[in-house]
């Protein structure tokens, strides 16, 4: 692979994309820590009902799952 190829996808890896079809949310903080996406490592997404956000750790996902409606809007309002 090509340097510039590694370096782009290393970047991609912390920063959530923007899907077409609006199916994954952009934001830049852990809707559970608040914490930057990226400062735990890569950052872990999380789908329910076809939408996706990412949360800091996989710690977090469980929270997500919990209660969706809760961090899906915190993330959504960021």
């Amino acid at each position: 692979m090509p340097p510039q190829a590694v370096a782009q996808q290393q970047t991609m890896t912390h920063q959530p994309a923007v899907a077409s079809s609006g199916g994954v949310i952009n934001h830049k903080l852990c809707p559970v820590m608040g914490e930057p996406l990226g400062s735990m490592g890569d950052p872990v997404p999380v789908t329910v009902g076809g939408e996706t956000l990412f949360v800091c750790c996989r710690g977090c996902v469980k929270k997500v799952k919990a209660d969706p409606a809760k961090y899906f809007a915190i993330a959504r309002n960021e």
